[in-house]
Parts: structure tokens; C-alpha cells; sequence
């Protein structure tokens, strides 16, 4: 295909050679690993463990399969005082905590 000469010809150039036919962009979200690192959606099927104490709520997520004595494990905690809600992370929010018992990490 030449120089694209419109609006119209760059979208449909943009849209050539996608699987079965279907000209679509494909569009593949990235995450934040917490640890300078990234990875796509594909890959962040997730086991969760949350543990609610009074206001506050604590949040885990690990690879599936990863036990809970296994230092792979993201921690976040949700504090609700009044109006404000806070989140901190275990550690330095990387995938390096354990979740056997949420409540004894150390959050910052």
C-alpha cells in the first residue's frame, strides 16, 4: 500500500492482516508488577486472600497454585477512618510477601 491519504486510509492500513479476516487493533493492557516491572493480563490470573478487620481490609494476590507460606504474594491494606480511605502496600508492593497471616506485614 503507498502513502496513506487520508484519515480513512490510515485506519484501514492500520487494520490489515489481524487474524480471520477481522481488521481490529489489538489492544493488549499491561500491569504494573509493583516491582519496575510489567506483564499482560493473559498473565495475571490471580489467586486472592482478603482478611476484613473491622475497618480495615487486607488483600493478597498471587499466582495460582502459590501456597500461602510462600513468600509470592502481593499485599495491599485498605484503611477506612471517617471519609478517607488509604491503601499501603506490604513491603515494596512486589510479589515477595507471605499471606498466612495479613494482618503481621509490615505496610507502608
Amino acid at each position: 500500500m503507498g502513502e496513506a491519504t487520508s484519515v480513512s486510509d490510515l485506519e484501514r492500513s492500520e487494520h490489515k492482516g489481524f487474524s480471520a479476516g477481522v481488521g481490529a487493533k489489538r489492544v493488549i493492557p499491561y500491569l504494573d508488577n509493583g516491582d519496575g516491572t510489567y506483564s499482560d493480563e493473559a498473565s495475571k490470573a490471580v489467586a486472592k486472600k482478603i482478611t476484613v478487620s473491622g475497618s480495615t481490609t487486607y488483600i493478597a494476590s498471587a499466582p495460582i497454585g502459590t501456597a500461602q507460606a510462600t513468600a509470592g504474594w502481593q499485599a495491599k491494606k485498605i484503611s477506612v477512618s471517617g471519609s478517607d480511605t488509604t491503601i499501603t502496600w506490604a513491603g515494596s508492593g512486589a510479589f515477595n510477601q507471605v499471606a498466612t497471616d495479613l494482618t503481621s506485614l509490615s505496610y507502608a
